[in-house]
């Protein structure tokens, strides 16, 4: 699943909004749990204010400290419930035993509209002040914050768990959510694909709204371009039988003025055009025939083309006894259609077998991170001046065979609408590689 993917960015996204709702949903939570859990103590503490009150009080205005109080809890040294009174001037009136023992202090703040319950260091402490007769008194109650701590961490760790699930469980369905509203741009894909295999001619209509249009253009682009390009090839086959009959009377001319002695200087000009002529019409049909899709990415293995043209050379050319030597791996394949790998592997291995002296090699060759096929044979080699040109239309190495000079320019075109290119060098073989590879590697020559 590529970066790129619409699944891995919507989910990425899906995935920053849940944990921006998480983090703060986190704190929210625990500062609930919070306020709940102190509002508990802040009751607990003014209970207790009472039972200091009761507990301190001589009945004439000032207090004492017994011995036994009537709750139970101020007298046992565990307890983590304090009290203490103190003076308007803000001295120790009372206390209990264990505030003593633990030596608690604490500077009131006279507050008589209201109580004030706040945190110092590990205590809860609860401030009370009193018009109680003739004195005005501040009632302090204390309790130890150790087991609000444990039980916040022991709640912040339990919700830390309960929220991570939550999200990964959420992240989870988000992933399904997003794969079956995603499902129709999979189909979408899978039928591209098989568009460029040659297994469809058109994309399926039956598409969710967002994409309908994106199909009906492609589709009735795929029916202009098949279109068209049949109008090309109608055009082309229809000039090149429009200029059969043409053609046909000249060429009568020429061995009519064959026979005259004195019409040699307008027969190579006769001649010459009506070659030119016969270039034009072949590279033209050639052209048209290796037309292709722009879409067609269909594969084929090259060694069942290969074995079938070395069937028919090796009968061609039965007397030279041609020793052809294949090293490829058996699903090697160029991305080059079956009619356009024979158009080319044929005039490459035509022009090997007919210039070799008795071997020829076709093999795949890695070069970095690319690819290279050659086609090498123990010939002559093509001269430096010559290894460009000779991919040019109309211009031909060989001047002892017949030929149009054609044949390498409709390879050269036909590996051009694969994004292929095509180099000449020296072979191993002491004769002519012929190198094809991708564009931006095709131009390395030794």
């Amino acid at each position: 699943m590529a970066m790129g993917s619409f699944r891995k960015r919507l989910l990425l996204v899906a995935s920053l909004v849940l944990v921006l709702f998480v983090w703060p949903f986190y704190w929210a939570l625990l500062e609930a749990y919070e306020g709940v859990a102190e509002d508990g103590i802040r009751q607990r503490l003014a209970a207790d204010v009472q039972v200091v009150l009761a507990s301190a009080d001589r009945g004439d205005g000032h207090y004492y400290q017994p011995r036994d109080l009537p709750n139970a809890r101020f007298a046992q040294l565990e307890t983590e419930v304090l009290g203490q009174v103190y003076g308007r001037s803000g001295q120790l009136l009372w206390q209990t035993p264990k505030a003593t023992a633990l030596g608690l202090s604490y500077t009131p703040e006279y507050h008589p509209e209201e109580a004030l319950f706040l945190r110092r260091g590990d205590y809860f402490l609860y401030d009370q002040d009193l018009v109680h007769g003739a004195a005005k008194v501040s009632i302090v109650t204390w309790k130890s914050a150790a087991e609000f701590d444990r039980q916040r961490q022991a709640f912040k760790r339990q919700l830390k768990l309960w929220l991570l699930s939550s999200l990964c469980v959420l992240i989870a369905l988000l992933w399904l959510g997003l794969h079956w509203g995603l499902q129709p741009l999979a189909v979408l894909r899978r039928q591209l694909t098989e568009l460029q295999q040659g297994q469809r001619d058109t994309l399926d209509d039956r598409v969710p709204d967002e994409v309908r249009a994106l199909t009906q253009g492609l589709n009735q682009m795929l029916s202009a371009e098949r279109q068209q390009r049949e109008r090309y090839r109608t055009t082309l086959a229809d000039l090149a039988h429009s200029l059969k009959t043409p053609l046909a009377v000249l060429d009568q001319v020429r061995h009519a003025l064959a026979l005259r002695s004195d019409c040699q200087r307008e027969l190579a000009v006769l001649d010459e055009q009506v070659q030119r002529m016969n270039q034009q019409i072949s590279y033209q049909l050639q052209r048209a025939v290796s037309q292709r899709s722009p879409l067609d990415r269909s594969q084929h293995p090259l060694l069942p083309v290969l074995n079938k043209l070395q069937a028919s050379l090796d009968k061609v050319y039965r007397d030279k006894q041609v020793q052809f030597m294949q090293q490829l791996p058996a699903d090697f394949a160029l991305g080059l259609s079956e009619g356009d790998a024979l158009e080319v592997f044929g005039n490459l291995l035509d022009n090997a077998y007919r210039l070799c002296v008795r071997q020829v090699r076709i093999q795949c060759v890695q070069q970095g991170n690319s690819w290279q096929v050659w086609v090498e044979d123990d010939g002559a080699g093509v001269p430096q001046a010559l290894r460009e040109s000779i991919l040019r239309r109309g211009v031909r190495a060989d001047e002892q065979h017949p030929g149009q000079g054609i044949g390498l320019a409709v390879v050269v075109d036909i590996l051009d609408s694969y994004g292929l290119g095509l180099s000449v060098g020296e072979s191993s073989l002491g004769g002519a590689c012929f190198r094809l590879a991708p564009l931006e590697a095709a131009s390395a020559v030794d």
